[in-house]
């Protein structure tokens, strides 16, 4: 907790680590979530999310690239992130590239959806593309 007039740190904010999930007969002791027991689909050789657009600089905007490496990755999503938290800032090139669903906001759902197309699951269709910037 904080002083609301001066900000001053009354109590400061502790890290409880999470507990995990311990399943049994596919229910989760902890908190009861039931097991995903779905298989995950597979990924086509073809559904590289790792996209090398050449100079994205000098092409446009790749949506979901947030460190000008011409790929996606988790890097990218905790980029995002940090932004989505007020922890960097972001000019505004990189404000449309982390603006993974368009809606022109950026929030967690970005860093998320970023996150899922760099580990080949469904993601916003947005992703991946580049736009004119």
């Amino acid at each position: 907790s904080h002083c609301s007039v001066c900000g001053e740190v009354i109590k400061a904010q502790e890290v409880i680590p999470a507990l995990g999930h311990r399943f049994v007969d596919g229910v989760c002791t902890v908190c009861g979530e039931k097991e995903d027991t779905k298989p995950a689909d597979p990924v086509k050789e073809t559904d590289d999310p790792v996209k090398d657009t050449g100079d994205p600089e000098k092409e446009g905007i790749l949506i979901g690239d947030l460190n000008d490496d011409g790929r996606i990755t988790a890097k990218d999503s905790m980029i995002t992130q940090r932004f989505a938290i007020h922890l960097v800032k972001l000019d505004d090139k990189h404000k449309i590239a982390a603006d993974a669903n368009g809606d022109g906001r950026v929030t967690a759902v970005d860093a998320l959806q970023i996150l899922r197309y760099s580990v080949h699951l469904n993601a916003h269709k947005r992703i991946g593309n580049v736009i004119k910037a």
